[in-house]
C-alpha cells in the first residue's frame, strides 16, 4: 500500500480555494497523469457522484471510475479511483482545507496499491513528486487568480 501525504500554504481564503478545487475540470486536470476528466454538464458534486478520468500512464490511456466517498464544503474532499478493467491503480486522493492565519493550508493525501507490491515500491517516488507538484502548482494558480490590493492602496502612485 501507498500512502503520501503533503501540504502547501495557499495566500487565499478557504471558499476561494474550495472553488478552485471543487471544479473538477480545472483541478483534477493539473494531474499529468488525468489526460481527460468526463463530467455530464449538469452533475454537481455530492456525495456517492460518479464520473471518469481517463489515466495516461505511459503510452496508453486507462478509464478510471472515479466516485467521491466523503464531502464537506470548504473542508474536505475523497475520491475514489478505481480502473474501470480491474487492472491498474485502485487509489483515493483526498483534498483538506484547514485555515491557517490569513490563508489555507491545504493538504492532499494519496493512497492505494498495484496488486503488486514491486510496482507499489517503483511507483512510490513518481507518485510523491507528483504530488508534490500538483499542490506547487494549485497554489500558483489560485495566488495568480486572486485580485491584488496594490492598486487601491496609497503604494500605487501612476505616472
Amino acid at each position: 500500500m501507498i500512502h503520501i501525504q503533503h501540504s502547501i500554504i495557499v495566500k487565499a481564503t478557504q471558499p476561494i480555494v474550495w472553488a478552485f478545487l471543487s471544479d473538477f475540470t480545472k483541478s483534477l486536470t493539473i494531474n499529468h497523469f488525468h489526460s481527460r476528466i468526463t463530467l455530464s454538464y449538469n452533475s454537481k458534486i455530492t456525495l456517492n457522484s460518479s464520473f471518469e478520468i481517463t489515466h495516461n500512464f505511459g503510452v496508453f490511456g486507462q478509464l478510471y471510475t472515479a466516485t467521491i466517498d466523503q464531502y464537506e464544503p470548504h473542508v474536505l474532499i475523497q475520491i475514489s479511483e478505481k480502473p474501470k478493467n480491474g487492472r491498474g491503480f485502485n487509489h483515493t486522493l483526498t483534498y483538506e482545507l484547514h485555515a491557517f492565519e490569513d490563508s489555507t493550508r491545504l493538504t492532499c493525501s494519496v493512497e492505494g496499491s498495484y496488486a503488486n507490491k514491486l510496482q507499489n515500491v517503483i511507483f512510490k517516488p513518481v507518485l510523491d513528486s507528483i504530488t508534490i507538484k500538483e499542490l506547487v502548482d494549485i497554489k500558483s494558480l489560485i495566488e495568480s487568480s486572486e485580485p491584488t490590493d496594490s492598486l487601491f492602496t496609497g503604494d500605487y502612485n501612476p505616472i
